[in-house]
């Protein structure tokens, strides 16, 4: 082990020494502008923490898509989170310890009003903003046959996008995956459109070495047949898959 030198033992004293005055000095000092600038120069991730999916989470998570429009409904999780306990799918959980405030935007304290909830060990706050899951059998025919685990049900919230948010969830998945499977799966819809569409996620997916596993389109899981019409929803997918290895 590295002993500690002179000039760092000195830098200790001065801590100990000063560190009361400065906190009596400082306390009411407005550092918003300081924290912001210190804020932009953190890599994306910096400010991203994530958990295994609990229950404490689910009122939460139905909130906030509830907020911007989404229909996200409590069942749906509780039947996640029974699927977690039983080992048949996985649910990590990301949200944002601090967000630089752009364009107007109050930041990250305007959004963690009444999650108290949130709090973390180290008395940092956090706020929700994502979500992803990897079922380790899909209802896919073609990946189920194949024993593909695939990610399903990937979502960020609209305000904190662009923060490395989506890949960070991916990763993960991609990694816990890796453990059973050299290949990954993902269905992804096919219409665009600021709140809720699959534009961003086809070009993330791309980016990412996904690449479309050749049997076309699905409707519900199953084959779209040549001439039938479908509606423009969220069943109506093109599916691909990425080597992990």
């Amino acid at each position: 082990m590295k002993s500690i030198d002179k000039s760092t033992d000195k830098t200790i004293d001065y801590y100990e020494n000063n560190s009361q005055a400065f906190y009596d000095r400082t306390i009411n000092v407005d550092v918003t502008d300081s924290y912001q600038k210190f804020l932009r120069h953190l890599p994306k991730q910096a400010c991203i923490a994530m958990d295994r999916f609990m229950a404490d989470h689910i009122p939460i998570i139905v909130s906030a898509f509830n907020q911007i429009g989404w229909n996200k409904p409590e069942l749906l999780f509780e039947e996640y989170l029974k699927e977690q306990e039983i080992g048949a799918r996985i649910v990590w959980v990301a949200y944002a310890i601090c967000h630089p405030r752009e364009n107007g935007d109050p930041g990250l304290d305007s959004r963690l009003r009444g999650n108290d909830k949130w709090e973390s060990r180290n008395d940092d706050k956090k706020v929700f903003a994502g979500y992803v899951t990897l079922k380790w059998q899909s209802q896919y025919p073609s990946f189920k046959v194949q024993s593909i685990p695939g990610i399903m049900d990937l979502n960020v919230l609209p305000s904190f996008r662009k923060m490395g948010i989506g890949s960070l969830l991916l990763d993960t998945a991609e990694k816990i995956a890796l453990t059973k499977s050299q290949v990954i799966g993902i269905g992804v819809g096919l219409y665009a459109g600021e709140d809720g569409g699959y534009g961003a996620a086809q070009r993330l997916y791309v980016k990412r070495g996904y690449i479309p596993d050749g049997k076309g389109i699905t409707y519900n899981d199953q084959p779209a047949i040549p001439g039938n019409s479908y509606p423009l929803d969220d069943d109506l997918v093109l599916w691909f898959t990425k080597k992990l290895r």
